[in-house]
């Protein structure tokens, strides 16, 4: 006897842009997005993307800061960083090329998927540098 194979959908960039709610597309497969952020997330995400802009306007460096930005990475793949900086050209809706630098604040409900799948996810698809930020009372050790 045979088993039938599970049938998986494969999701392309065109369908996910149609979606309601929080999600992420990892290489087809429908990935949806923790609830939104409690607030020690949240205040990490906004000092980090002021100290980053702060210091990319001192020295007059023609880089952004970013936060909440959808990244499509490929046709099936689109991923929204906690932060990230962007040179060169600027997107208009959605960036379409590797960041140089991703940043991802660790959480209890994100630390596993930020350390292992977002991490090779980042590096295949090129991004320079990739930071986990640790932000006080966002994330407990595991016992």
């Amino acid at each position: 006897m045979s088993i039938a194979p599970r049938y998986e959908p494969h999701y392309s960039v065109a369908e996910y842009l149609q979606w309601e709610g929080d999600w992420e597309l990892w290489n087809g497969t429908a990935v949806a997005m923790s609830p939104s952020p409690l607030g020690p997330h949240e205040r990490a995400a906004a000092k980090l993307v002021f100290q980053i802009e702060s210091c990319l306007q001192a020295q007059g460096c023609a880089c952004a800061t970013y936060a909440g930005l959808d990244w499509i990475v490929s046709d099936d793949t689109v991923v929204r960083p906690d932060v990230m900086v962007v040179c060169g050209s600027q997107p208009g809706r959605h960036l379409e090329q590797p960041p140089a630098l991703a940043i991802e604040i660790l959480s209890d409900a994100t630390a596993e998927k930020d350390r292992t799948a977002k991490r090779s996810l980042y590096e295949l698809a090129g991004v320079g540098h990739y930071l986990l930020y640790l932000a006080r009372g966002t994330f407990k050790q595991p016992q």
